[in-house]
């Protein structure tokens, strides 16, 4: 019998998530949970809390379960707060009964310093054709240097060698990944290899049959962009003339995705003429039933590199935008994931550009060039191809891009001697090279680099009168 009180009606009986999924990864030897773009690796008294999670079981009753198999063990002291982190982490399904709990640093899987540890997550750039012409792509200018797109058959073994490397989120992206040929064979064999697997559209062209043909292949999580809250300014930022507008069919398709059980998450892109419109479009992610909503401030690359003196928001747009997100993500607390990226140009420090380069993500793109970051394609160095003779996994471990900028041995002063190097490795190369000329010099948007004046320069321009967003333009026949 047990000896857990009786249960109340009011009382939380947690349920893991059912965008989640446990895995046994055989490459590092541990258990994970998987979930909309993000991994996290569990301790076994950690697994053994989510085993009981299964929607039946109060917080007592776990506890109970627990010291039944550990009689010696704090059961009571640790489950509680373990369960409340977990459920702010969205391991658990949202629940108003949940304990509050903050989860103040972001989780940090994989390698510190110079420690090289298996990728963690792939993005599958299928190609850069789009039917749209945001002003703020960061794609590349020059499209006809990746006119050779990957076969199916080319991308099969791609994704054989990253699951055999220990990938274990793959986003196929783009471009418009809807425009590949042989989408859902690709999204089978990641699925069919452990791998969460996540789609990252403008959902340009998506119908309800293709849809029901993603979700049988296994598409786990789908991330939707979005213009703008206003449906008017949001079909004249993506620059599609069409009958019906594109905005609304984008949130059709948001709906029709959360109504087959997937898991969505709404990504925007902040500049001068949406960061004012931040309320409207948490309000927006919240209506249509997304789990995760990114509000991604512009980054100075590609097409967007060229559009910067009308993207670039004023600081007082930057810091009323965060205020907003700060607010909403204290009154949705665990029920959608709120992440609000600052602006690059109005930090003091630089962010940890894809957490260090080659520590944990690897980007293919549409030819095979297997780079540390989607930017990655903008600078001056000759990145290996797939199925070139090396494997993926022997790529990120031995090749000569990957190990430029790893870890912190390369690092010119100030960063060599900067306290915060561990933490922000040297922020984005990709920036570095675009402001400064070269991919060596410390990132200009950290207050320390000694071409900071390139970054104070950029924002002054932006407290005068913007320029209009010039639509990007394509040189070549995008099919």
């Amino acid at each position: 019998m047990s000896n857990a009180p009786p249960a109340s009606e009011g009382e939380w009986r947690p349920l893991r998530s059912p965008y989640a999924r446990l895995v046994t990864d055989p490459i590092r030897t541990t258990q994970a949970l998987l979930d909309p773009e993000r991994v996290l690796f569990l301790s076994p008294s950690t697994r053994a809390i989510l085993d009981l999670c299964d929607g039946s079981r109060t917080t007592h009753e776990i506890i109970s379960s627990l010291k039944k198999q550990h009689p010696n063990a704090p059961i009571e002291r640790d489950v509680p707060p373990a369960l409340a982190s977990l459920h702010a982490k969205g391991a658990l399904a949202y629940s108003p009964l949940a304990p509050v709990a903050v989860v103040t640093e972001q989780e940090r899987d994989g390698a510190r310093g110079d420690d090289l540890r298996p990728p963690l997550a792939m993005t599958a750039e299928l190609t850069f054709r789009c039917p749209l012409r945001c002003g703020y792509c960061s794609n590349p200018t020059d499209l006809g240097a990746f006119a050779d797109e990957l076969s199916v058959e080319d991308w099969l073994k791609v994704l054989d060698e990253a699951a055999d490397a220990g990938v274990l989120q793959c986003s196929f992206s783009g471009g418009e990944p809807l425009l590949f040929d042989g989408l859902e064979q690709l999204i089978a064999r990641a699925r069919a290899r452990g791998m969460y697997t996540n789609l990252i559209t403008s959902a340009h062209g998506l119908t309800e049959e293709r849809l029901d043909a993603l979700v049988r292949a296994g598409i786990e999580h789908v991330q939707i962009s979005v213009q703008h809250a206003d449906p008017r300014r949001a079909d004249a930022l993506s620059g599609v003339s069409a009958q019906r507008s594109l905005h609304e069919h984008k949130l059709w398709a948001a709906r029709a995705v959360v109504a087959r059980s997937v898991a969505l998450s709404i990504n925007v892109v902040l500049h001068r003429e949406t960061i004012e419109s931040v309320g409207a479009l948490i309000d927006l992610a919240e209506s249509v039933g997304a789990v995760r909503l990114e509000l991604a401030s512009v980054q100075s690359h590609g097409w967007a590199l060229a559009n910067r003196a009308a993207l670039l928001p004023t600081r007082a747009q930057g810091e009323a935008a965060s205020r907003v997100a700060k607010a909403a993500k204290a009154r949705i607390g665990a029920k959608m994931r709120v992440v609000y990226v600052v602006p690059d140009y109005y930090a003091d420090r630089p962010k940890p550009c894809m957490d260090g380069w080659g520590r944990k993500f690897i980007t293919v793109a549409p030819d095979g060039r297997v780079l540390p970051c989607p930017g990655a394609h903008a600078l001056p160095m000759r990145f290996d191809r797939v199925l070139e003779g090396a494997t993926i996994e022997e790529l990120w471990r031995t090749s000569e891009p990957f190990n430029a900028f790893r870890g912190t041995a390369w690092m010119p002063e100030p960063c060599a001697s900067c306290d915060e190097r561990d933490r922000d490795f040297g922020g984005c190369r990709c920036q570095a090279f675009a402001l400064t000329g070269s991919a060596n010099n410390t990132d200009p948007t950290c207050s320390k680099s000694p071409h900071h004046a390139v970054v104070t320069s950029a924002r002054e321009e932006a407290e005068r009168a913007a320029p209009l967003i010039q639509l990007r333009r394509y040189h070549r026949d995008r099919g």
